[in-house]
């Protein structure tokens, strides 16, 4: 019974949506062009694959937990070596004195003293702590000057064993009654095997003259100076730093 009155519902409803004139004036004579949109491809991408430029260039990071970080880089400002490092002059003196008596008249050939230098290559006077291993520079003078109160004739030999050039070590002869004599030392490497200290050996070697040397006294007097240092590199320990950095922009 209860199909049977769905049955006759239905039948109404339909019979109330049916037009009972049709106009066919009323139609659209214009032919209508039906459109449809339809996927031909699929594609997927990621941002790695957008920025891979920048992955090759290291400018974008990727984290671990995929976060990815695109760095730029911009000049910051630029320090050079030279600017924290700057070694001061280094100017000493010494005295060789005579241990005994010599009667430079009576020498049959020479008579040779020897005694060392130690030249202190820290730049900070021990404030920073600095203590180098090598050194090797650019440029350096070494200006020598000689005083003596006796008239001698003789040379002295400076021995520098721990100062190469093409792996050899410096020695050089000067006169003794000239004033001053320079030296200039290209692309040379130091090396250090006390804490900053370079052994400067002096070689005295007197010939015969009217003189007598006495004991005790002072036979000559050795200014030495090294200036214009100019490093190319330096190895060790270089101490504590205050660097100034330029104000943000």
């Amino acid at each position: 019974m209860k199909n049977f009155l769905f049955v006759l519902f239905f039948l109404f409803l339909i019979a109330g949506c049916v037009k009972d004139k049709i106009n066919f004036s009323e139609i659209n004579r214009k032919p209508q062009i039906l459109t449809a949109l339809a996927p031909v491809g699929f594609m997927e991408s990621t941002l790695e694959n957008v920025f891979v430029q920048q992955l090759q260039k290291g400018n974008l990071v990727k984290d671990n937990d995929g976060l990815l970080w695109l760095k730029y880089p911009v000049p910051f400002d630029t320090i050079y070596g030279d600017s924290l490092i700057v070694f001061p002059d280094k100017t000493l003196s010494l005295g060789i004195t005579a241990s005994q008596t010599y009667d430079l008249s009576v020498i049959t050939d020479s008579l040779v003293v020897t005694d060392t230098f130690w030249v202190d290559f820290g730049w900070s006077q021990g404030l920073a702590g600095e203590q180098l291993d090598s050194l090797t520079l650019w440029a350096m003078q070494m200006q020598a000057e000689f005083t003596t109160t006796y008239n001698l004739n003789g040379k002295i030999r400076f021995i520098i064993p721990d100062l190469e050039k093409k792996l050899l070590s410096y020695s050089k002869d000067f006169i003794i009654n000239s004033y001053n004599q320079n030296t200039d030392f290209k692309d040379v490497k130091l090396s250090f095997v006390s804490s900053n200290l370079l052994p400067v050996v002096i070689r005295l070697v007197l010939f015969p003259s009217a003189e007598t040397v006495t004991v005790n006294s002072e036979i000559l007097r050795v200014q030495l100076a090294f200036s214009q240092i100019e490093f190319q590199s330096v190895y060790g320990y270089l101490g504590n730093f205050a660097v100034n950095l330029p104000n943000a922009k």
